[in-house]
């Protein structure tokens, strides 16, 4: 066993024990991108009955209050009826994920016309505590970037089993999550490995499994665009379908400096079971 796993297997005993995460923060959500997503064809307009569809995309998982009638606002720019007009798309789904949808029924004959977003704001929440996302206006062709933040791109088992199909005690598994560029993580310094105040920081992401949640820890690719986690597997996991990743956010910085304006919370998309990494350490 090589000294890079003696030591994320302390971590992740002492991690275990004192149940932190990487995601536990106070800073607000951030607004990815805000876009219409739905088709208006080759001209654009939207006809009687068709629907217009709004996609905002955050970083971390939100939910919306659907008592409250959420809107995002569309200005229509070419109704050769009415004018420019102000109309709502009300919240439509995905209350609970990192990718919400606002809807609006074309219903102004004889043409319905063309949308563009108007800036404005709506409320989400997060942590129990209730958000309220500012957001510009676009007109279609602009760019929908509103917050360049990292995105990643895959995560996927780095790893197998030593034998088979199976996962026992003291085998790891090896989780890689490639970004968009280059990321930093806070890293404590290992010299104080020992005082369980700075373990409480060490990156780890969640994995899902059938006997229980367990925490991955993080092992190398600092400043690189894939960072490498390692799950430990204990006596007593078991999973016959295979580990999973949980939906998560992780903390990355943009610079080594780690500077409060280069961090950002990169959205973690659930992985799920896979068939070749199944656990068996009963």
């Amino acid at each position: 066993m090589t000294k890079l796993t003696i030591i994320a297997a302390a971590l992740l005993t002492l991690l275990l024990a004192f149940s932190a995460t990487a995601s536990a923060n106070n800073d607000g959500p951030e607004l990815h991108r805000l876009e219409i997503t739905s088709d208006g064809g080759s001209d654009g307009l939207y006809n009687y009955n068709e629907k217009v569809i709004v996609t905002a995309v955050f970083d971390r998982i939100v939910t919306i209050d659907t008592d409250d009638n959420v809107e995002v606002v569309l200005l229509t720019y070419d109704d050769p009826v009415h004018g420019e007009r102000y109309l709502p798309a009300l919240y439509h789904e995905g209350s609970g994920t990192n990718i919400i949808t606002f809807r609006r029924t074309a219903s102004d004959a004889p043409y319905a016309g063309a949308y563009r977003i108007s800036g404005g704001a709506f409320d989400v929440y997060w942590d129990d505590d209730e958000y309220e996302i500012d957001y510009p206006a676009f007109n279609p062709g602009d760019d929908v970037l509103i917050n360049d933040m990292p995105e990643i791109r895959y995560v996927r088992f780095a790893s197998s089993p030593r034998s088979g199909d199976e996962y026992g005690a003291r085998e790891f598994i090896m989780v890689d999550v490639e970004f968009d560029r280059a990321v930093y993580l806070d890293i404590p310094d290992l010299s104080g490995w020992g005082n369980s105040g700075s373990l409480q920081d060490w990156p780890t992401i969640t994995m899902a499994l059938n006997s229980g949640d367990g925490e991955a820890v993080y092992s190398s690719g600092n400043g690189t665009n894939t960072l490498r986690f390692l799950y430990g597997v204990v006596s007593g996991d078991y999973d016959p379908d295979g580990a999973g990743v949980r939906a998560q956010t992780l903390k990355v910085y943009l610079n080594e400096a780690k500077d409060d304006d280069k961090m950002h919370y990169a959205f973690l998309p659930q992985k799920r079971s896979c068939d070749n990494h199944k656990i068996d350490a009963r």
